[in-house]
């Protein structure tokens, strides 16, 4: 049974997946790159079309990927190497190769319709606020600095408050704030760099968690963010590990919460590229009994259970200090989580032996 992966094939992803099939016995996947389908689209879809199944990864890590994606969605000028930019245009453009899959009679492991509504922060709390399920409060930000102010105005009865703002189709931290003002004064933290050239303010994704108080840059910020397109998120006080706060990405396989990976900060932002540290699921378990993990794990089953379409997901969890669990976010592509197993096995070789493909095929071969 031959499986075939959209994504970009110098990426750890595609190579990392290829290996763990190669380790169960499974044939290679063949790669179609990102760059195929967009350039030339009907060649792609025919390869797809005679494959028994597809698997969908992320076309983040190439930026001329990324720019095919926004000049697609109509977006006009170009971008600098991490740069935060054309968000919106560029999910435009991701949204309009996912419709031309959703064309083909392939079966995906994660369908594409509903991959794009877990690119869309505000379609997929609409679902998880259908199903019931808890999770901070969130509405659509405004896209003018003047009238988030106003809204902020009406967030928050007192002179002072906290809010999150995320980019409403971006991921992995990318334009995140963490936003807090009292009557006289503002603080901004988010992994953005700030740039001024002839053009004016450009924002750049950075590593470094930074700090901004100026109204100035503040305003800079929220300037060229807002109006991409984001959504306001309550700022819930996390629970604390004895190293700092911490929430939890779980993989969702077949239904099932399979690996998780405790993320460590003294930020907001606990996203472990950003250089915060893992933590230990025994030392979740010793703190708040094993109990509250495994609400955690029940949410994220809850929370991929939206998508009945997809094998598999990485749901965000955070824990309330009254040991509350909510759900974060479900990321797509969430399920890159190297040298973490659950019952001997990596994310990738779970998610190979549930692909009905594949395990159809492993059952061939043993009997």
């Amino acid at each position: 049974m031959r499986l075939c992966i959209v994504g970009n094939p110098e990426n750890r992803r595609v190579r990392d997946f290829q290996a763990a099939a190669g380790r169960i016995g499974f044939p290679t996947p063949e790669c179609v790159s990102w760059r195929e389908l967009l350039d030339e689209p009907r060649a792609a879809l025919v390869r797809l079309a005679t494959t028994d199944m597809v698997r969908l990864d992320s076309p983040g890590e190439d930026d001329g990927v990324l720019q095919r994606l926004v000049q697609l969605g109509g977006g006009e000028g170009g971008l600098a190497f991490g740069e935060i930019g054309f968000l919106h245009e560029q999910y435009q453009g991701f949204r309009a190769v996912l419709d031309r899959l959703c064309t083909l009679a392939t079966p995906f492991q994660n369908s594409p319709a509903e991959v794009k509504v877990m690119f869309d922060k505000w379609a997929s709390h609409a679902r998880f606020a259908a199903a019931g399920l808890a999770r901070p409060a969130t509405w659509l930000a405004p896209t003018t600095v003047e009238s988030f102010r106003e809204l902020r105005s009406e967030y928050c009865s007192t002179s002072s408050g906290r809010l999150f703002l995320k980019p409403r189709y971006a991921s992995s931290a990318s334009g995140v704030c963490a936003y807090r003002w009292s009557r006289d004064r503002e603080q901004l933290i988010a992994p953005i760099e700030i740039q001024q050239d002839r053009s004016g303010v450009r924002l750049y994704n950075s590593l470094r968690i930074r700090r901004y108080t100026s109204f100035e840059q503040i305003d800079a910020i929220l300037g060229r963010l807002l109006p991409q397109g984001m959504v306001c998120e309550s700022w819930i006080r996390k629970a604390w590990l004895p190293d700092g706060q911490f929430d939890l990405r779980i993989v969702v396989i077949g239904g099932e919460a399979r690996h998780v990976v405790v993320r460590r900060s003294h930020y907001p932002m606990t996203n472990l590229h950003l250089g915060n540290q893992r933590g230990s699921v025994d030392e979740v378990c010793e703190s708040f009994g094993r109990r509250v993990l495994d609400m955690c794990k029940r949410l994220a089953e809850r929370a991929a259970a939206c998508f009945p379409d997809s094998l598999y997901a990485g749901v965000d969890v955070l824990v309330r200090s009254k040991a509350e669990p909510l759900v974060c976010e479900i990321n797509a592509f969430g399920d890159l989580l190297p040298n973490v197993t659950h019952r001997g096995e990596t994310t990738y070789e779970a998610i190979l032996r549930s692909s009905p493909c594949c395990s159809t095929a492993s059952h061939a071969y043993q009997t």
